[in-house]
């Protein structure tokens, strides 16, 4: 069934034994450094980051990860600048005292940061994984998407398991339980359910797991259940979306955290199994130089533009070995055999996972290396179903080849006279938000968009708000058109700091910076007025690569089907771009929505449920700006001038933080710019509300093998048989049209996983390992990367 292909490459690599490297040199990052490059000359690699496919011990990656020191000065400073930065995080006041229809616990994120700043000044931690696990946490615990950090040690290593968990329904009613996915793929008669992780309940297991180890970002306790399952479509969203990776694991099967050697459980029927970690990297450990804690810490940590002076990181101690045993990603494949080509396939011919049909309808270019849009035409079932698992656009699939596919399926499923439509957004972490608008508008082109946005207004947002409008919107007198042209391309969209591009929700135009910004005096913290986008932006078209559909030089298609014919799809992932997708389509547009999966019990779920912020920024974005305002200001012999123009005092630019290019540590990261408000609920982000789907169903194997037969289900759903929903689920809290819930909805994300326990399971007396045919046949003893990881995989089929 399976064809010679990367994935069954990958599968050879992961049934490879873990390479041994000789102990004389016994630094663990050098080991597993040399591990990496020896498994990596027996796969074939398609695209440069699958040589995280090349498996090495997992214990000694985490020595490895553990070896890297701190720098205690260093850390204290990093720690400054990013609260600094992370005070334009929207959410903050809400994070630490949320309403009581938030369903995640509050966390005081600055007070977070300030702990983990005494931490510092005491000297309480051992090593730089250490802090990384901290900082981590806060991330987690924002359940924010948006909010975002990247440093240090954590992302180097993924610790990777055999087999992965998926959560069934015997026949869509029953309460689900859970099952190894190998059994679930290979259908194994009788198969066993999981029932115990580590000695503690499976349900306790995951969820302190979701509260742990990876962030993800999810507002609801049903979505971060659902991450611990195999999901194709948000592998496939994340994969196919990248030109850099093939395969991305699930948050249960992967983890950035070290979670142990081994994971031991129990099945019902008192089979024990054990499933060994390996570890892997997505990055060339030994072209990186990372081959030694100091050298990572050096090479990979260390801002050395900003520590230039430093006498401890010159190139000589930043690369700890000779220059012939540091080959390059591609001196690596001719000189051991890999074999790496990330354009030899241009497109992929369907999505790489069995459960998904051999044949799409409609397929967005370059499918599989950016591209990700696929259409199908269910005829049996009369059901069109437009999969979407990202709204993601770049060099190698932009923005128009995603319309296009989109309006290709529109094109197909109306000649082929489907009376229901199907939009599956399962896995969707988002995009381009500009493709959000642009999809909704090919289903309603007559229809105006009403979400609306707002930002957190500080000092530090006025200022640089008042810089980049006041530059913007200038005559050319004082600043050069060219200066004022540059500052426009690169910051334009920004709409929580340029207001010269965005509009009132009347559609008029703000008369300056102030006029946007307030500030608003809103849940004890301050708010800007709300704003629109300007989807008639000449910016916007140039982003996007085209207008929006029904705007500007565009044409105004009719409407392609009633709201009442189509029905969105969710699994819980739906995130940024999705969610304004989502809630244009719900508000606006008038469109019923269904959600899959979740903790096994009845009762609703919200589908959306990624984070539910209009805009991510990069805080690199933000240490340009503050890059730009201090050599404009340098710039002028009349200071006077300057600060006459934009707005802004000398107290101001003083007060700007740090550049990224000045900060001790290389980091990347993130945050919410803009709150999702309805204009029905002005003082209240969606991402704090409750809002169940209209419907809940119960993922069956038969979904897991064949995804045909869940559209198949979402589809009856469009077409009024009820009989498919999840006692309870329907009219939910929050699932009409225009309702906003902010009160308690009746649950809370306690009492949602607590009621997960109750799950009944067949009791077996013993429990001792035993030989059993009605689980997987090699579970009762250790699994390693010879055993079920191949079953997992053989999921995953590049055509």
């Amino acid at each position: 069934m399976l064809s010679t292909t990367l994935w069954a490459a990958a599968l050879a690599a992961f049934q490879l034994t873990v390479p041994v490297v000789a102990q004389s040199q016994n630094d663990p990052c050098r080991i597993v450094a040399r591990s990496q490059l020896e498994a990596a000359s027996k796969i074939k690699i398609q695209k440069t980051g699958d040589i995280l496919l090349a498996p090495f011990d997992a214990e000694t990656a985490y020595k490895c990860a553990t070896s890297v020191p701190l720098d205690f000065d260093e850390a204290a400073t990093t720690i400054q600048i990013l609260k600094l930065y992370y005070g334009l995080q929207t959410t903050i006041p809400y994070l630490k005292s949320p309403p009581k229809s938030y369903q995640q616990p509050a966390v005081d994120v600055m007070g977070r940061f300030d702990a983990i700043a005494d931490k510092i000044k005491k000297k309480t931690y051992k090593n730089q994984y250490e802090l990384d696990i901290d900082i981590n946490s806060i991330i987690i615990d924002t359940h924010e998407g948006h909010f975002q950090f990247a440093a240090g040690v954590i992302q180097i290593f993924q610790w990777i398991l055999p087999d992965s968990l998926v959560t069934i329904s015997s026949d869509g009613k029953a309460i689900p339980q859970v099952y190894t996915y190998s059994d679930v793929y290979n259908k194994v008669p009788n198969a066993s359910p999981v029932v115990e992780i580590e000695g503690d309940s499976v349900f306790n297991y995951l969820r302190n797991y979701t509260q742990r180890t990876n962030a993800l970002g999810l507002v609801d306790p049903h979505a971060d259940y659902n991450a611990m399952n195999l999901n194709p479509a948000y592998q496939f969203g994340i994969s196919g979306a990248s030109t850099g990776l093939s395969y991305y694991f699930n948050s249960f099967q992967s983890t950035y955290v070290y979670n142990g050697k081994t994971l031991k459980g129990r099945y019902a029927n008192g089979t024990n199994f054990e499933w060994e970690y390996v570890a892997g990297s997505s990055a060339n450990l030994t072209a990186n130089g990372w081959l030694s804690g100091d050298s990572i810490y050096s090479r990979k940590i260390v801002n050395r533009q900003a520590l230039s002076g430093r006498t401890d990181i010159d190139d000589e101690d930043v690369v700890p070995v000779p220059e012939e045993e540091l080959p390059s990603l591609q001196n690596l494949v001719h000189g051991r055999g890999v074999t790496i080509n990330t354009r030899a396939t241009t497109s992929l011919t369907k999505v790489p996972f069995d459960s998904y049909p051999s044949s799409p309808d409609t397929k967005q270019d370059s499918f599989g290396f950016g591209g990700t849009v696929s259409g199908y035409i269910l005829k049996d079932a009369s059901v069109g179903v437009l999969s979407l698992p990202s709204f993601a656009n770049g060099k190698d699939a932009p923005g128009p080849t995603f319309s296009a596919a989109v309006a290709d399926f529109i094109s197909k499923a109306k000649s082929a006279g489907v009376k229901k439509i199907v939009i599956d957004l399962s896995g969707n972490g988002g995009g381009s938000v500009f493709q959000g608008y642009d999809t909704f508008r090919q289903f309603f082109p007559t229809v105006a968009p009403t979400l609306a946005f707002r930002t957190r207004s500080s000092d530090l947002s006025n200022t640089y708000g008042s810089f980049l409008t006041s530059v913007s919107t200038e005559s050319g007198r004082v600043f050069s058109q060219n200066y004022i042209l540059a500052i426009a391309k690169t910051f334009g969209n920004v709409a929580s700091l340029n207001s010269a591009f965005t509009t009132k929700t009347d559609g008029s135009r703000w008369s300056s910076w102030k006029d946007f910004y307030g500030p608003n005096d809103v849940y004890g913290d301050k708010y800007s007025n709300l704003g629109y986008y300007n989807l008639s932006s000449t910016l916007i078209a140039s982003d996007l690569g085209q207008y929006i559909t029904g705007y500007g030089s565009s044409s105004v298609p009719k409407q392609p089907f009633d709201a009442k014919d189509i029905v969105l799809l969710h699994d819980g992932h739906c995130a940024s771009t999705c969610t304004i997708f989502s809630e244009l389509m719900k508000v606006d547009g008038g469109v019923k929505s269904v959600a899959v999966g979740g903790i096994p019990q009845n009762g609703p779920m919200q589908g959306v449920s990624g984070t539910r912020g209009s805009n991510l920024q990069k805080l690199d974005l933000y240490s340009l700006i503050t890059e730009n305002i201090v050599e404009a200001v340098s710039s002028f012999s009349n200071k006077d001038t300057f600060l006459k123009t934009t707005g802004l005092t000398s107290s101001a630019i003083q007060g700007l933080p740090k550049t990224l290019a000045e900060a001790p540590w290389t980091m990347t990261g993130g945050v919410n710019a803009l709150d999702e408000v309805r204009l029905s609920s002005p003082n209240d982000p969606r991402q704090f509300v409750y809002e169940a789907s209209n419907c809940r169903i119960f993922y069956t194997g038969d979904m897991v093998r064949d995804v045909t037969q869940l559209w198949i289900a979402a589809g009856k759903y469009a077409a009024n048989d009820t009989s498919v929903c999840v006692p309870g689920s329907q009219d939910a809290p929050g699932s009409g049209r225009n309702k906003t819930v902010t009160d308690y909805p009746g649950f809370s994300h306690d009492e949602v996983w607590d009621k997960a326990n109750s799950t009944a399971v067949p009791s077996v007396s013993g429990g001792g390992d035993k030989e059993d045919s009605s689980s997987s046949a090699g579970s009762a003893v250790r699994v390693g990367l010879a055993g079920v990881l191949g079953l997992a995989l053989a999921a995953a089929v590049l055509l």
